[in-house]
């Protein structure tokens, strides 16, 4: 399996595409901000400020696309011609959201789909037990956003 910059370099050398892993799995939650739930607490204004930051950095993405895949080349040392429809798709597919928020369906088939290795027994836990969106939404507030999701 194939994920991201690689993509468009694969299929330049002549890889040809099989499946894409949405094709198996939809709608999966890609990417996630994990921070234990005492210290954002006792630094909120810290988390507060650094997810700002991210929902700013995420919504300048999708309003600037060139300039974020000349980025992400410049950091990584990818070939803009690579990193460009990678961008583009990470954007499309809401891999890179507007608003910093979680895809809670999408986080839930991570679960499931983790669960076996991480959990005695089913059920397993509603995302909700690892999901505290409450600094999201204060960040999303400051910025004057409406409600995420």
């Amino acid at each position: 399996m194939i994920l991201g910059g690689d993509l468009p370099r694969s299929r330049e050398l002549g890889f040809p595409e099989i499946a894409r892993l949405q094709d198996y799995i939809p709608n999966l939650q890609f990417h996630s901000l994990i921070v234990d739930g005492r210290w954002a607490e006792t630094n909120s204004q810290l988390t507060v400020r650094y997810l700002k930051a991210m929902v700013r950095a995420m919504q300048w993405a999708h309003t600037h696309k060139e300039e974020a895949a000349d980025l992400v080349t410049k950091r990584t040392g990818i070939q803009l011609k690579y990193t460009r429809p990678t961008v583009e798709e990470y954007l499309a597919q809401g891999i890179i959201s507007r608003d910093g928020s979680v895809n809670r369906e999408g986080f839930q088939r991570l679960i499931d789909l983790m669960g076996d290795r991480l959990f005695k027994s089913r059920p397993y836990p509603a995302p909700e037990k690892y999901l505290d969106m409450s600094y999201l939404r204060r960040a999303q507030q400051e910025l004057g956003m409406p409600p995420g999701r």
